[in-house]
């Protein structure tokens, strides 16, 4: 692998990890597109970076509540965190045959489509959420499990659904994010005997750190004007070009 497919795949990985469009489905279509299955250990990099990119975007929000004392809300993580546990021990052979099966992907891009795309119709009821609505959007997470649905978009849209504010939908789904994404990388990084240091690798990294940071900001801004459901039409889009892929167009690359 070359600098420059590092940087092109960091990229992707930033913008796909945090925009609700699936990182993992994006990163399949790109398997299939290249013909290649890609480094374990390159994209662990390329989590790693994204990782460190959502805890420096939420680290004063993190900061402040610390300060605050407001275990409430650090409570209500631990009940959403209920859900994905069980999920993630018992059903990861099914999972991993999925991820294998690429007939499927269409077919959860489109799920994850109407999920987004119907948070048009939702409005704001609750300016705080409770424990019931936390374990809720617990389980909205779990469907981020598989690929071509977003965790990020899973939760935000389950958080919109129950009528809670979009600020607090936004953070939410991401502190949220934090134990797990990091419990995930954990589990892998497990594994490895040791981190490997090249220019590819750290191109990746810190591709995937930026590009991880913008895709926040971009995020963010879009959830608070209520262009969180623009996500639908393009998840739609996918969905459709890989019906087409049936054809085989996607051969001509």
């Amino acid at each position: 692998m070359t600098v420059i497919k590092a940087i092109i795949l960091g990229m992707v990985q930033g913008l796909t990890e945090f925009l609700p469009i699936s990182s993992s489905g994006h990163l399949l279509l790109l398997e299939r597109i290249l013909k290649s299955k890609f480094d374990i250990d390159f994209l662990l990099y390329l989590h790693l970076g994204t990782t460190l990119a959502l805890i420096f975007f939420f680290f004063n929000l993190i900061k402040e509540e610390v300060k605050r004392k407001n275990i409430f809300l650090f409570l209500k993580i631990v009940v959403a965190l209920i859900p994905i546990i069980p999920i993630s021990f018992f059903f990861k052979e099914k999972v991993e045959m999925i991820f294998e099966n690429f007939n499927y992907l269409p077919y959860f891009f489109l799920i994850s489509s109407f999920l987004i795309f119907f948070t048009k119709y939702q409005r704001e009821k609750f300016f705080d959420l409770n424990y019931g609505q936390a374990l809720i959007i617990g389980i909205f997470q779990t469907l981020g499990i598989f690929p071509g649905i977003s965790r990020s978009g899973a939760t935000i849209a389950g958080a919109l659904y129950l009528g809670i504010e979009k600020g607090i939908s936004f953070n939410f789904s991401f502190l949220l994010g934090i134990p797990t994404i990091i419990g995930a990388n954990i589990w892998e990084f497990h594994k490895k005997a040791e981190l490997l240091f090249s220019s590819v690798y750290l191109s990746g990294f810190f591709a995937s750190f930026i590009f991880g940071l913008l895709s926040l900001y971009l995020l963010k801004k879009l959830v608070y004007q209520r262009r969180f459901y623009y996500f639908g039409y393009y998840l739609f889009l996918i969905f459709i070009i890989l019906l087409i892929d049936n054809l085989k167009i996607l051969d001509i690359f």
